[in-house]
């Protein structure tokens, strides 16, 4: 699930995408206030929780399916391709509406998904079985479970104990099923789950256990630092909104109640998670690229030609120092120590 920060209504975190006619305008503006509004009603146990239940039935078509959120999502796959490649099992982190899932699954990767909301896990299983239905034999099996990615002690026994899939791989792809061998090659948490946790240790000793030495996960956080936020904030003349990222937390509140959330570079993911974590590489996602809730669809700044130019200049981009300090997003890739 893509985590998504609002402090005095000002969006934190770029991932979902607000229409937005003008891009200094209200961010919960309609039609997307009224959605959020009735999440007060969900039965979910979190306002987290309650404000993606709320948004689940719409997600994709706000973030998933906006032009910039294809393009983030397909640099985040880029580096997940290449780390996740002859992995057997990954286990997705906040999986949302399954997308993720869904892309590995297609390269014959098992994946157990866990998110917070309910009504997204509902989405998730809905996109895997279509995915699976026209799906050739061979690809890997999407099992999605109701679980807060903070908190292991909520991690339903599917997590440990996976169960195999229907499709097998062929012999000499079968993944080794010795009884003492840790279940995933990898994990993968995307686009600000980790941002929604402020103490880290707990996941970072449960993946440990159940991700084998050698092994990647694969967290996109959102940084101190944001070029797109700062310009915004700066141009609207708030400097308290455009550096709030720098102040490494701040709130949440998308009409379901506040939660906080914390933004930290990415050596400080690597602390959080404790010493069975190295990180191998940072990966910029989104430098110059805008975030979806800047652009609305179908407005002025929403056309082809411009999309292909923020792209080309955003692959450029990612090979300066610098980029990762400024970026929307941070692929932080991390590997299991022995």
């Amino acid at each position: 699930m893509t985590a998504v920060a609002a402090e005095d209504g000002w969006p934190a975190a770029v991932p979902l995408a607000v229409p937005l006619a003008d891009p200094l305008a209200d961010p919960l503006a309609d039609p997307l206030a009224a959605a959020l509004a009735s999440a007060a009603a969900s039965p979910s146990g979190s306002p987290l929780a309650a404000a993606f239940d709320a948004l689940a039935s719409r997600y994709d078509a706000l973030f998933s399916d906006h032009p910039s959120g294809r393009i983030v999502r397909q640099a985040v796959w880029r580096v997940a391709d290449e780390v996740f490649a002859g992995a057997d099992r990954v286990l997705d982190l906040g999986c949302g509406t399954g997308v993720d899932a869904v892309h590995l699954a297609a390269r014959g990767i098992d994946v157990v998904a866990l998110d917070v909301a309910p009504q997204m896990v509902a989405v998730a299983r809905d996109v895997a079985a279509a995915a699976a239905a026209v799906s050739a034999s061979g690809v890997g099996s999407v099992a999605v479970h109701v679980a807060d990615v903070g908190d292991p002690s909520t991690w339903p026994v599917g997590v440990s104990r996976p169960d195999p899939p229907e499709n097998r791989r062929p012999p000499d792809r079968a993944p080794d099923r010795a009884p003492d061998r840790a279940p995933y090659a990898g994990a993968l948490a995307d686009f600000g789950v980790l941002n929604c946790i402020g103490d880290l240790a707990p996941l970072g000793a449960a993946l440990a256990a159940l991700v084998r030495p050698g092994g990647c996960f694969v967290a996109v956080v959102m940084p101190p630092g944001c070029a797109w936020e700062t310009v915004l904030g700066l141009a609207r003349g708030d400097v308290r909104r455009a550096t709030r990222r720098w102040r490494g937390r701040a709130s949440a509140d998308l009409g379901t109640g506040r939660w906080p959330v914390w933004y930290r570079p990415p050596r400080a993911v690597v602390r959080g998670l404790g010493p069975a974590w190295q990180i191998i590489r940072v990966v910029p996602i989104g430098v110059v690229v805008p975030p979806s809730w800047a652009v609305a669809r179908g407005g002025a700044f929403d056309r082809p030609w411009l999309w292909r130019a923020w792209t080309t200049a955003e692959t450029a981009a990612r090979r300066l120092p610098a980029a990762a300090r400024w970026a929307d997003h941070v692929a932080v890739v991390l590997r299991r120590a022995p």
